[in-house]
């Protein structure tokens, strides 16, 4: 399954990690090239708030095409770069991507249910929250909660799969 994060600051940097960590195929598309070029060249590192550091290591581009093929697209812009960020990638997703907003800021999940079309849109809130500290490191500011045991869902094609399955995915990966 193919992860694409739009806006790989603090959150989606955050998101990114975490969601390669357990084993997806992530991308983390930014126009910050300096940001991009860290994380390729030398991992992405999170903190935790005990000083704890931990290199992942997603794949993190500039270029829009790379977006092509993604399976899930979470959006981690700020909230009034949406519309301009959905536009930008429409026509780059193919008709079976689920994009997901876990943003903060009202108004967004309309946003991308018009330019997506709401079967293929899933909003979720977080409760984690990340500071970004540099080019390719950002500080995860919450502590863990506790976790059920993690399972994977059987491998099904992803339009198989309701959009909450995929973002139970998503919520066991942080």
């Amino acid at each position: 399954m193919k992860i694409s994060i739009i806006g790989a600051g603090a959150m989606g940097s955050l998101y990114g990690g975490k969601i390669a960590a357990a084993g997806y195929e992530v991308l983390l598309y930014d126009i910050a090239t300096e940001h991009v070029e860290r994380i390729n060249r030398s991992g992405l590192e999170i903190e935790t708030i005990s000083g704890e550091r931990t290199v992942y290591r997603p794949r993190a581009s500039s270029d829009l095409q790379t977006l092509k093929g993604a399976d899930i697209l979470i959006i981690f812009v700020k909230s009034a770069a949406t519309e301009a960020a959905a536009l930008q990638v429409k026509d780059l997703v193919d008709r079976q991507t689920i994009v997901l907003t876990l943003q903060n800021g009202v108004g967004n999940e309309e946003i991308l249910r018009r330019i997506f079309g709401a079967s293929r849109t899933a909003a979720g809130v977080t409760s984690q929250g990340a500071t970004f500290l540099g080019p390719g490191r950002v500080r995860h500011l919450s502590r863990p909660a506790p976790r059920a045991p993690r399972r994977r869902l059987p491998h099904l094609p992803l339009h198989a799969r309701p959009a909450e399955s995929q973002t139970r995915i998503l919520s066991r990966s942080t």
